[in-house]
């Protein structure tokens, strides 16, 4: 598998990574109301090797959203996501290569400065609709995902 199979592959990135590895974590970067929205961002570690970045962002008033995002260390927020019955579905997924550059929010780009990571680096963006409530979801896939892929799959 290669990354952009695993990018085309719209289940939940943590359940795969469970099946890949006992060894499974995620490091809370930032966490908390930016202007009118609620964001949350995180690094993924397989096996100890960071190998994405994902920023969840939802506005205030998207209560079932702000909730899931807010009451994280009680339930992970694939579980929520994804959970049968839950009426969350994602659309409009993007794939593609962003440059480093160029994103938005400065949490993020600082992580990868600090990190080494600059260039044109392969990215998914998600929108997560329920009823008339949005969040979305950008998932900036670091260098070790490579490593891992080679290893699992």
């Amino acid at each position: 598998m290669d990354v952009m199979e695993f990018l085309a592959d719209y289940g939940s990135t943590t359940k795969l990574f469970k099946t890949w590895s006992d060894e499974h974590s995620l490091e809370v970067i930032e966490h908390g109301v930016v202007g009118g929205e609620f964001s949350r961002l995180v690094v993924i570690f397989v096996d100890k090797i960071p190998v994405m970045l994902g920023l969840s962002e939802t506005k205030l008033s998207n209560i079932k959203f702000l909730d899931i995002l807010q009451n994280v260390g009680i339930t992970p927020i694939g579980v929520s996501l994804f959970a049968p019955n839950s009426g969350i579905k994602r659309i409009n997924p993007f794939i593609g290569k962003i440059d480093t550059k160029t994103i938005s929010n400065q949490t993020t780009k600082n992580y990868l400065v600090q990190n080494n990571v600059s260039g044109m680096i392969y990215y998914r963006r998600s929108n997560f609709v329920i009823d008339d409530e949005i969040m979305t979801l950008k998932e900036f896939i670091l260098p070790g995902l490579n490593d891992i892929l080679k290893q699992y799959t």
